[in-house]
C-alpha cells in the first residue's frame, strides 16, 4: 500500500503531481532577451489561450517552480520586475513577442494600452500577490540574496500603488476595470457596471470593454476621477494588498535592516478595508466607490478577508461559516468562486459568441491557494488540509486546467494552466 504524507495523499500521487507541475511550466516556458544582453525565461499561462507573461500568474509560477525548478523560479521573477517602469508601476501583462499580438489579441491588448503604436504592456494592475510570492520563494529555497535584490523594486512598487492607486481618505486600493482584479466577470461587478445581477451574458462580455474604450480615451489618467466608468475597492485585490505589505515588512526584517512603515500601512488599510466591506451579516462585499454603496454578492473574494491578520476569531466567524456552509462555499470540490445560493452562480462554462464568461461560478486554485495561506496562519490546519486535499482531488482528475466545476470536478477553460501548478506549494504545507 501506498505510504500517505501528512495531507492523506499518496506519496506517490505528489511526486506525480510535481513531476507533471515541472513538465507544465517547461512546456509552458518562453525565453526573452533582453536589453541589457541577459536572456530569461517565463511560464505562460496557457500556449493556446495567453501567450503572454502576465503578473499575478507569473507569480504564482514562481511560487510552484520554486519547488520544483529552483533557477527557473528566480528568472520568472527576474524577468517580471524587468518590466517594472521608471515610477515603480508593474503591468498586468507584458508582451515579450510583440509578434504574438498580430496572431491573436490585438485589439484586446491595444485598448488595455497607452500610446498608438504596437504595445510593449498593458496600463493595468493585478492583484500585488509579488511580495508573498518573493516571500513564499525565500522560505522554499532558501535564496535570500534574491529577496535582497528584489527588495527596492518591491518597495518601488508598493510605494506607487499606495499613491496612485490608493485613496488618499481611506487608503484602499481602487481598480479601474474589471480585469485588474484577475477575476474578470465577477457578478459582483454587474452591479458595479450599472447592470441587473444576474446580468445576460452579451451585456457581461460586452460592458467591461466600454470600460476599457473609457478608459483608454481618458490615456488611463482619468480613470480614477469622478469621470471614470468603474472604480471599485475589490476585496480580494485589497486583502492581497495588505498580505503583500505585512509579506514586504518581514522580508526587511530578513534582510535587515526592518522597515516599521510597512507593517503600519498594513494595519491602517486593513481597517479601513473591516470598516468600508464589511457588511451587516460580516461578509466582505466589494465597494462601489461611485456610489459608496457595498455590492452585495457573496464570492470567493470576500472569503480573502481571511488572510487579515487584524480580523480577529469572532470576525472571521462568518467567513468561516461560509466556507464550511454546503449552500455557500462547501461544495464537492471547493471553494467555487460564487457562493451556491447567489442568482448569479453558474457551475459550469458559460459562453456567450464574444467569448467565454469567467469566475461565475467554477472553482480556481489559486484562490483556494489564498485560502489555504490564510486558513493556516491562523492555525487551522484541518480545514487548510481538507481543502488542499479537494484542490489535489481535482488536478489528480482534470490536470491543470484553468478552472474546474464545483460539482462533478470536470476540468474547464484552458488546458495546460500554469498556475494549477500551485497544487505542490498546498501540498508542502506551512
Amino acid at each position: 500500500m501506498a505510504l500517505a504524507t501528512p495531507l492523506g495523499i499518496s506519496a506517490s500521487d505528489v511526486a506525480a503531481l510535481r513531476a507533471a507541475a515541472r513538465q507544465t511550466l517547461r512546456a509552458n516556458r518562453r525565453r526573452v532577451p533582453l536589453a541589457d544582453g541577459r536572456l530569461l525565461h517565463f511560464s505562460c499561462p496557457s500556449p493556446g489561450h495567453y501567450p503572454f507573461q502576465w503578473f499575478w500568474d507569473s507569480a504564482f509560477h514562481a511560487v510552484a517552480l520554486a519547488h520544483v525548478e529552483q533557477e527557473a523560479a528566480r528568472e520568472e521573477l527576474l524577468l517580471l520586475f524587468s518590466a517594472q517602469q521608471d515610477d515603480g508601476f508593474i503591468p498586468h501583462v507584458v508582451f515579450w513577442d510583440r509578434r504574438q499580438l498580430l496572431r491573436s489579441q490585438l485589439y484586446w491588448c491595444w485598448m488595455q494600452s497607452r500610446g498608438f503604436g504596437l504595445p510593449r504592456s498593458s496600463a493595468l494592475i493585478q492583484p500585488p500577490v509579488i511580495a508573498a510570492a518573493v516571500e513564499r520563494y525565500v522560505q522554499v529555497t532558501g535564496d535570500v540574496d534574491l529577496a535582497r535584490q528584489l527588495l527596492p523594486c518591491l518597495d518601488r512598487y508598493f510605494t506607487w500603488l499606495g499613491r496612485v492607486r490608493g485613496s488618499a481618505s481611506d487608503g484602499l486600493l481602487t481598480i479601474i476595470a474589471p480585469w485588474e482584479s484577475g477575476m474578470d466577470h465577477k457578478p459582483s461587478y454587474d452591479m458595479a457596471l450599472g447592470l441587473d445581477t444576474p446580468a445576460p451574458p452579451r451585456q457581461v462580455i460586452l460592458e467591461p470593454r466600454m470600460v476599457d474604450i473609457a478608459n483608454r480615451a481618458a490615456g488611463y489618467r482619468n480613470a480614477l476621477t469622478r469621470r471614470g466608468r468603474f472604480r471599485v475597492v475589490d476585496v480580494l485585490v485589497n486583502a492581497v494588498y495588505v498580505d503583500g505589505l505585512r509579506s514586504l515588512g518581514r522580508l526587511h526584517q530578513l534582510t535587515g535592516p526592518a522597515e516599521a512603515a510597512w507593517d503600519q500601512q498594513a494595519a491602517a488599510t486593513e481597517r479601513a478595508l473591516i470598516a468600508r466591506c464589511r457588511g451587516k451579516d460580516g461578509f466582505f462585499y466589494d465597494l462601489d466607490r461611485r456610489t459608496g454603496r457595498q455590492i452585495s454578492v457573496r464570492t470567493v473574494g470576500g472569503l480573502c478577508a481571511l488572510l487579515l491578520d487584524g480580523l480577529d476569531g469572532e470576525a472571521a466567524a462568518p467567513l468561516l461559516n461560509a466556507l464550511a456552509d454546503p449552500a455557500a462555499f462547501a461544495l464537492p470540490f471547493p471553494a467555487p468562486s460564487v457562493a451556491a445560493g447567489e442568482p448569479a452562480f453558474v457551475p459550469g462554462a458559460q459562453h456567450w459568441r464574444a467569448g467565454p464568461l469567467i469566475w461565475r461560478g467554477p472553482t480556481w486554485i489559486n484562490t483556494n491557494w489564498l485560502l489555504i495561506r490564510a486558513l493556516r496562519r491562523r492555525g487551522l490546519h484541518l480545514q487548510a488540509d481538507s481543502l488542499a486535499r479537494a484542490s489535489a482531488s481535482l488536478v489528480l482528475g482534470a490536470g491543470f486546467r484553468e478552472f474546474y466545476h464545483p460539482y462533478s470536478g470536470e476540468g474547464l477553460g484552458a488546458r495546460s494552466f500554469g498556475w494549477s501548478t500551485l497544487i505542490v506549494d498546498m501540498l508542502a504545507g506551512v
